[in-house]
């Protein structure tokens, strides 16, 4: 029985971490040959979810799935810019994860046993990691851990871009109301 592993990385905050940990255990319902690991960036955004991540090593996790706590990004300081913060974190954490998926793919070679990495699964903010799987040769998936109305809404603009040519910098400061399909109810003013 051959045995894969996904990776899964979601961003430091607490939302996008738990949805990740959550959906790295239904993956591991669906086959008893799927293995998950988390790797999870610092610094995180909050102190709860600091918590948060250490409650999970010392909690029981499924026998096929662990939680990785990955370095400290020295480059992240209080001087960094609150834009740049996470294009930032996500560079410095690159390394990191080369250096995780080296690891696994030396641990296959040496025991024929140990599950073999399948791909990964990027928060959608965290993308920017995709150039990490694309250099190993590994598939990709990106899991958006927002509602469906912010995914629609994301979709829409994006249509709206791409298929009928709208510049969506014009929307700026307009009191232009979209009909996005994904809002049920829109808000009011």
């Amino acid at each position: 029985m051959k045995k894969a592993e996904v990776v899964l990385i979601p961003i430091p905050a607490m939302g996008h971490i738990v949805a990740i940990v959550e959906i790295a255990k239904l993956l591991l319902q669906r086959d008893d040959r799927l293995y998950t690991t988390v790797l999870v960036m610092h610094p995180t955004l909050d102190p709860s979810t600091t918590k948060y991540n250490e409650s999970l090593a010392a909690s029981t996790l499924p026998d096929r799935m662990r939680v990785i706590n990955l370095p400290r990004v020295e480059s992240i300081t209080s001087d960094t810019k609150s834009s740049n913060w996470l294009s930032t974190l996500i560079e410095g954490q690159k390394p990191h994860v080369k250096e995780y998926v080296s690891k696994m793919r030396t641990q296959f070679e040496l025991s024929l046993d140990a599950p073999r990495l399948a791909g990964f699964i990027f928060d959608s903010f965290a993308t920017g990691l995709k150039e990490v799987a694309n250099e190993f040769g590994f598939p990709w998936y990106a899991f958006s851990a927002s509602g469906a109305a912010f995914l629609g809404c994301l979709l829409h603009l994006q249509a709206l871009h791409d298929e009928q040519g709208v510049d969506l910098t014009e929307f700026k400061n307009s009191d232009v109301e979209l009909k996005i399909p994904s809002l049920a109810n829109p808000t009011s003013r």
